[in-house]
């Protein structure tokens, strides 16, 4: 006897079918409401994301945002943006540190 097309041997399952699909079935509903949770509350405009130096996105109390970005070759980029995320200032500073070089090592 088949149900749906399917021989009778095809829909017996062992202990071990059915906790991996319990499993499977679990692991794909627990994983609905996690992306429910990321919601955007603004934007701002869009800017180049460094790879290099150092980064800091700092909210002050005021509601203003510090982007800080730090790099010994092209110094410090500094954005300041007000609560409606535009930005308000834009400057860069120098450092003026050039590369040290090291003592070459003499061969014995």
């Amino acid at each position: 006897m088949s149900i749906f097309g399917f021989p009778s041997q095809l829909l017996k399952t062992t202990g071990y079918e059915k906790g991996l699909i319990s499993m499977i079935t679990f692991l794909l509903i627990s994983n609905l409401p996690v992306y429910a949770q990321f919601k955007q509350i603004a934007e701002g405009p869009k800017f180049e994301e460094p790879d290099k130096g150092h980064l800091r996105i700092i909210q002050l109390k005021n509601g203003n945002t510090i982007y800080f970005h730090l790099t010994p070759k092209d110094g410090v980029n500094l954005r300041l943006y007000d609560v409606s995320h535009k930005e308000k200032i834009s400057t860069n500073f120098d450092l003026g540190i050039d590369r040290v070089k090291l003592p070459q090592r003499k061969e014995q």
